[in-house]
């Protein structure tokens, strides 16, 4: 539901879209009741919106069962034949991470010396 909240300090009316659920529909709108803490003043009450600021929402779909398990399964090669990919990727090791707001010049001045450093130090006796 669109729903006016408050007015900010330039003056511009802050609008949210509301999660709520309609209690009856009347000849102008809706009379609905909010599904969080709002309106402050009677968090519980109905509230009377025009049409135009409803959006229906599909009920969300139901979430398939979880595959069953494959650990009855005496075969290696069936199982990772049998798993799906959207197991797979769940399973996959996360991302490395990128060099990004880094100064690659600021790394080889800092720590490439250093690095070179402890590399000469530990080889020093294995000439």
């Amino acid at each position: 539901v669109r729903t006016r909240t408050t007015t900010l300090k330039t003056g511009e009316a802050l609008v949210l879209w509301l999660k709520a659920m309609v209690v009856s529909p009347t000849q102008e709108g809706y009379e609905i009741v909010y599904d969080g803490n709002w309106p402050p003043s009677d968090p519980y009450g109905t509230v009377h919106v025009p049409r135009r600021h409803v959006r229906m929402m599909n009920p969300s779909p139901t979430t398939p069962p979880p595959p069953p398990s494959f650990a009855a399964i005496p075969c290696a090669s069936a199982t990772t034949a049998a798993v799906p990919a959207a197991q797979k990727k769940e399973t996959q090791p996360a991302p490395r991470p990128t060099r990004a707001g880094k100064s690659l010049r600021l790394i080889r001045r800092s720590l490439l010396p250093e690095m070179e450093r402890q590399a000469r130090a530990d080889s020093h006796g294995y000439y």
